[in-house]
């Protein structure tokens, strides 16, 4: 697996470098200007709610630190956020105060979900921004192998599989070649209204932005390169707008092979600017976005014109405004979970046991208490049982074959299991059932190896008379059907785990018998074993 990981050193002390310039540019241009204060602009859709508990979230819960392998977010979303300057640091002219403001991230990206609203006598769709309760420092996007394409070079001549065509993405053919499989979250090619978006999309919002005091935004992608991983070995992400059938490809606005900044530029008061995403590679991909505003220095409209406002002044004296950067992961193809370490002990039992056999040595159990009960829990709990000693100082529970159960090296080599004790009362003595400690219990089978074996009542028998020939296998599993083959006459014969047949020579002759036994999986006698039993040799003797 490949992890990409970018400094971020550089890219912050760049952030703080421009924002602590723009606020010294605009305490000096407001020094030296006169004027009405300009004013704060209403926000077109509201500020963002905090991520955790406060008084502006009211009932909603803290947001779970998890991954999202599906839903439609606005990732990228920047807001404005006017701010009070202290008068004594950054004085104005006569009563006015220096205009100043942060440019952040919204920790918490809203969800994109569409719906349908009453508009008079019409049912119409609409497009909504709703809260996601994901907080970008915890959020994991973890795009799954079930995303990955195959790559052509032109028309594919399986039309019922998706697949990314080169003639299309040009850009991709860079970094994999035709026949090659790459992830991708796709968009709906908007001239054929079709039905083959992901269900994984991720977007970008500058819907807090108003155009009449913003001309754009800016967000500025960084990912960074692992040194230790060969440069044509890198994984690459690509993203593209929505192709279209008129147009003979689609248009690429990043890509992460490039070395350097690369903005992806937005419009102000856009609800939701989805990309398309390509990655090359399975790994961890983390990109470092900054939101960069560009303010609207002059009056959007002239003095005659219809919306012109005598009292518009610019929200910043700064010709940009940088916002923070933010670090998003992304995630392609398998997720291993590590588990965290946990105490436990191993026991081992051969397979087929019997019921009551003891699966290995006694567990001691510590306590002040003597009526204590214990529980096994996980998958395949069922083939065992717990039975407590009655040792005490310490106790112990001993761990048995169940009746009924179904022990078989082949299918189940080994079972996790959860140990459990209680002593059914709290700290005060009063009924309670409650699990009081556990601990992790590893039962191990052990394989005990099937033989076959064929045997005869004579060894050497006078001409003429009959000899007895039995092959049995040993140990094949309980439900099997097994097929005995007799090579010295071809003869095949299903029965269970013995089988015997009688065979008589007329004239004096030696022959070796042997046996061949195949164990089918009882679908369509499907072998899953083969056994070999060593030949047996009779001689046939004149009297």
């Amino acid at each position: 697996m490949h992890t990409l990981n970018l400094r971020t050193g550089q890219l912050k002390i760049y952030g703080g470098i421009l924002a602590i310039v723009a606020l010294v540019v605009a305490a000096l241009v407001l020094t030296l200007t006169s004027g009405a204060q300009a004013q704060s602009p209403p926000n077109p859709y509201g500020d963002p709610r905090p991520c955790g508990l406060g008084p502006d979230t009211r009932e909603f819960e803290m947001p779970e630190p998890h991954e999202k392998t599906s839903g439609h977010y606005a990732l990228f979303d920047a807001y404005w956020e006017k701010t009070e300057p202290d008068q004594a640091e950054t004085p104005g002219l006569g009563d006015e105060q220096a205009n100043t403001g942060l440019l952040h991230t919204n920790e918490c990206p809203p969800l994109v979900t569409n719906t349908t609203e009453t508009q008079g006598l019409d049912t119409v769709a609409v497009t909504k921004l709703t809260e996601s309760r994901v907080d970008i420092d915890e959020l994991i996007v973890h795009v799954e192998d079930s995303r990955q394409v195959t790559v052509v070079q032109g028309d594919p001549d399986d039309l019922s599989t998706h697949h990314l065509r080169l003639d299309q993405y040009e850009e991709v053919g860079d970094y994999v070649d035709a026949g090659d499989r790459v992830w991708w979250l796709r968009l709906d090619d908007p001239d054929l209204g079709g039905d083959q978006k992901s269900d994984l999309a991720l977007g970008f919002s500058t819907k807090r932005f108003d155009e009449k005091y913003w001309t754009g935004v800016h967000y500025e992608f960084r990912l960074e390169r692992n040194p230790g991983i060969d440069p044509g070995e890198h994984p690459h992400l690509l993203a593209y707008r929505a192709r279209q059938t008129s147009l003979p490809g689609a248009k690429l606005v990043w890509n992460s092979a490039k070395v350097g900044v690369t903005p992806v530029v937005i419009a102000p008061g856009v609800l939701i600017d989805d990309l398309q995403w390509v990655f090359t590679k399975a790994g961890t991909y983390e990109i470092y976005v900054q939101p960069v505003g560009y303010v609207r220095q002059h009056n959007p409209h002239k003095r005659d014109e219809e919306g012109y406002d005598v009292n518009w002044k610019a929200i910043s004296a700064n010709a940009t405004e940088p916002g923070e950067v933010k670090k998003y992961v992304i995630h392609v193809g398998p997720l291993a979970e590590v588990e965290p370490p946990q105490f436990g002990v191993i026991r081992s039992v051969p397979e087929n046991s019997a019921a009551g056999t003891n699966v290995g040595d006694p567990v001691l159990a510590f306590s002040e208490a003597s009526d204590l009960e214990y529980s096994l829990s996980g998958y395949g709990h069922e083939n065992f049982a717990v039975a407590s000693t009655t040792e005490a100082d310490p106790y112990s529970v001993q761990i048995k074959v169940a009746e009924g159960s179904s022990l078989d090296y082949e299918t189940e080599a080994t079972y996790d299991l959860t140990l459990g004790v209680t002593n059914k009362i709290d700290h005060e003595s009063n009924p309670d059932s409650t699990i009081d400690d556990t601990l992790l219990v590893r039962i191990a089978l052990e394989d005990v190896p099937t033989s076959a074996v064929i045997q005869a009542d004579k060894l050497n028998p006078v001409v003429g008379e009959t000899v007895t020939l039995t092959a049995t296998v040993t140990d094949f599993g309980e439900g099997y059907e097994v097929i005995y083959h007799f090579v010295d006459s071809e003869s095949i014969s299903a029965g269970s785990a013995s089988h015997t047949i009688q065979r008589t020579i007329p004239t004096t002759e030696t022959v070796e018998f042997y046996a061949t036994y195949v164990i089918p999986d009882g679908t369509e006698n499907a072998p899953i074993h083969r056994l070999d039993a060593a030949p047996v040799t009779v001689t046939w003797r004149s009297q």
